[in-house]
């Protein structure tokens, strides 16, 4: 059932309002620096052990305070690498109602502009940052038929368009949490061999066999497009039936509602390297590639996933009241049906997609 606002008699009223607001996080986690990491780390291996001895040698502690060389001792603050401190985002909206003795209307429209902290690669031809659009309709129209029958007709649509990166931020978030800041630079500057290389040459290394987690490269491998729509429409008819027997009413309802979504993902794998070698007088490196032959410097195709619902109810209410002296006398009956269509978005299977119907027989009370 909508219940929103309805017009009244009289002229035409008008009304619009835009915002824009600067967004930024109420707080954020702190988080350390290399230097400090690599002290503290060093310091809990030899508590716990003391015979394994330091992780990090002093002389790479002292280059990483030192700024000596970011590419061969990174100091990475993973968060500010990958978020903005602040967005700014807008919302719009206007109405205008109405009305005379046969209808009155009311109609709103709105948007929304939103946007996320994401940083996005300034190479990549397509932003890998949060997106959204969304647009609002809303008619409300009441028609008059005549002195004793009404029909209310209400009708809202939202639309959604979101872009945003192939892999969540929240879980972007959670990989930036739980990485080295001084294991590898987001992105290497190519050597000597790489240097008419066309591909990005993302930093990585093997811990037990596996590639680590390069946060960056998972923000900006690929995009997420998703159109969403959802529309409901109601149409409410009353007529008095005091011609017939004094105090009786109808009314019949009808309401639908639909929604669907569709989405298509597209990425490329990155290509990984690592520190192979490394001349301090020169200040020269080669890197090692890790990953030559897995790596797709290109977007792939589009991993499609779809999904849509319908929803459709039914109902009539008749309803008689009567006061005798101080004895007030009342009778209702109602009657309901509704039913309910699921898609199995792209699952196969039958039973994911059958209806629901649900349907109550007339009642008096």
């Amino acid at each position: 059932m909508i219940t929103t606002k309805a017009g009244k008699e009289g002229p035409v009223g008008f009304n619009a309002r835009v915002d824009v607001n600067v967004t930024t996080p109420v707080s954020t986690v702190k988080m350390l620096d290399g230097v400090t990491y690599m002290k503290l780390y060093n310091e809990a291996r030899i508590t716990r052990d003391p015979i394994l001895g330091p992780f990090y040698s002093q002389q790479k502690i002292q280059s990483t305070m030192d700024n000596e060389n970011p590419m061969i001792y990174p100091n990475i603050d993973w968060y500010n690498t990958m978020f903005n401190r602040s967005v700014t985002n807008m919302k719009a909206n206007a109405n205008v109602s109405g009305g005379g003795q046969v209808a009155t209307y009311y109609v709103s429209m709105g948007m929304d502009k939103e946007s996320g902290l994401l940083k996005t690669d300034q190479t990549n031809k397509y932003s890998n940052n949060i997106n959204i659009e969304r647009y609002f309709i809303r008619s409300n129209v009441i028609f008059k038929l005549s002195p004793t029958t009404k029909l209310d007709t209400r009708i809202q649509g939202r639309f959604m368009g979101y872009n945003g990166p192939a892999v969540p931020a929240a879980t972007l978030f959670r990989m930036v949490m739980n990485t080295n800041p001084v294991d590898f630079p987001a992105i290497y500057e190519p050597d000597s061999l790489n240097r008419f290389t066309q591909h990005t040459l993302f930093g990585n290394s093997f811990v037990g066999g596996a590639l680590k987690v390069n946060p960056y490269a998972e923000m900006v491998r690929g995009y997420e497009d998703r159109n969403e729509t959802d529309i409901t429409a109601q149409a409410i008819l009353q007529q008095d039936l005091g011609m017939i027997l004094k105090g009786l009413k109808a009314q019949v309802r009808v309401s639908a509602n639909t929604w669907g979504y569709y989405s298509g993902l597209r990425m490329y794998a990155p290509y990984y390297y690592d520190l192979e070698s490394y001349d301090q007088i020169s200040g020269n490196y080669k890197l090692f590639p890790l990953n030559p032959t897995s790596g797709q410097p290109y977007l792939g195709n589009i991993i499609p996933a779809r999904n849509s619902s319908g929803r459709y109810y039914y109902e009539a209410i008749v309803n008689w009241e009567r006061t005798f002296d101080k004895h007030a006398v009342a009778l209702t009956t109602v009657g309901t049906m509704e039913k309910n269509l699921l898609t199995s978005g792209t699952s196969t299977s039958i039973f994911e997609a059958l209806p629901e119907k649900k349907c109550k027989e007339l009642r008096a009370c």
